[in-house]
């Protein structure tokens, strides 16, 4: 039995040792399954397991259902723990892939670039994408990464357990990490109060007509809404389906009548203020956007509100939040959001 104990314990402080080199980086360090310990190893299906055991007791792994189990660099044992605990010396902004859209995520970029001027902290910036990342995301001692907008679950799944604290996610939510939103509470009622002073009594919310916008940023305008227009005593009317072909039918038919519109971003305003007077619609209600998200640069047409979105201001507030923050794995994450201004065209 003791020959037994020595062999799955040398097996995992040699795989601990593997991860620590960067061995598994290519993987998002995926420790080796049960049946790879076992072949690689020449050992039983129990000690296999023990190894697995021993790797999440000794703390330099966690377990992600369905996907195996991830390593932690930055457990804190003797060795790491000087490391740690070192002051952010460089930040890393990491675009989640090729292909995302440009804006805002260049404007949050820009905002993190130039607060890590302010504070005399270099940056760079990566592009992140899987198999094609322009270098690994393993961090390093001192490093902290800003991801200015991304919806990849699987890619946070992988790192937000080693890098908590380290992490600060712009634009949405994931839990450990640092998040900085959109202010949407405020920019909800900031609308209403607006509209309300122009007299407008019916309320027409249109959810899922969205593109690339956070989870947490969709959730949040939602209940805002609902919760505003419960307090007010105002009328409202949700469209949820997403479908804007039939939205301009049942508006420009006077199926259904509103005296505003809210959408959820800049670019459905725009959008669907050019269907609904291309379906020759004579009186447009009142449409408003939120977050200032207009990839082709349009104008906002008359008689059209937005929140204004402050992006640099996200990346700005994105690099404090680790510069406030020591390295340690067992920092606070905090969520913070930033407020945007009324535009009324």
């Amino acid at each position: 039995m003791a020959g037994e104990l020595s062999l799955y314990l040398k097996i995992a402080l040699d795989l601990r040792d593997q991860l620590r080199q960067g061995a598994f980086e290519f993987d998002f360090n995926r420790f080796p399954s049960r049946s790879s310990i076992r072949e690689r190893y020449k050992v039983s299906n129990m000690t296999a397991c023990r190894v697995q055991n021993e790797l999440v007791r000794m703390g330099v792994a966690y377990n992600v259902r369905g996907k195996g189990l991830f390593g932690r660099i930055d457990a804190e044992d003797p060795e790491n723990l000087a490391e740690t605990k070192l002051p952010i010396k460089e930040v890393l902004i990491v675009f989640p892939s090729p292909e995302a859209p440009i804006f805002p995520i260049s404007d949050i970029a820009l905002g993190a670039e130039a607060k890590c001027r302010e504070l005399g902290i270099p940056s760079q910036r990566l592009i992140f994408s899987h198999g094609k990342s322009s270098r690994s995301l393993q961090l390093r001692a001192g490093e902290g990464m800003v991801v200015p907008f991304c919806l990849d679950r699987d890619f946070f799944a992988s790192i937000v357990a080693n890098f908590r604290g380290r992490v600060a996610v712009c634009n949405n939510y994931f839990p450990g990490t640092h998040c900085v939103l959109i202010d949407n509470v405020r920019a909800m009622r900031t609308i209403l109060d607006a509209l309300t002073q122009l007299g407008c009594r019916s309320f027409l919310f249109c959810t899922r007509h969205f593109v690339s916008l956070g989870m947490a940023n969709l959730w949040e305008r939602d209940e805002s809404f609902r919760d505003e227009i419960a307090r007010r005593g105002l009328t409202s009317l949700v469209y949820e389906d997403g479908n804007m072909s039939k939205l301009v039918r049942d508006l420009s038919s006077g199926a259904v009548k509103t005296d505003a519109i809210v959408g959820l971003t800049d670019e459905f305003a725009i959008k669907l203020h050019s269907m609904l007077k291309e379906a020759g619609m004579k009186r447009i209600p009142v449409i408003t956007g939120i977050d200032g998200n207009n990839p082709r640069g349009l104008p906002l047409p008359p008689g059209t509100l937005s929140w204004q979105v402050d992006y640099p201001g996200m990346g700005a507030r994105a690099v404090e939040l680790l510069a406030e923050s020591s390295m340690s794995d067992w920092v606070l994450s905090r969520i913070v959001r930033v407020p945007g201004a009324l535009l009324q065209v």
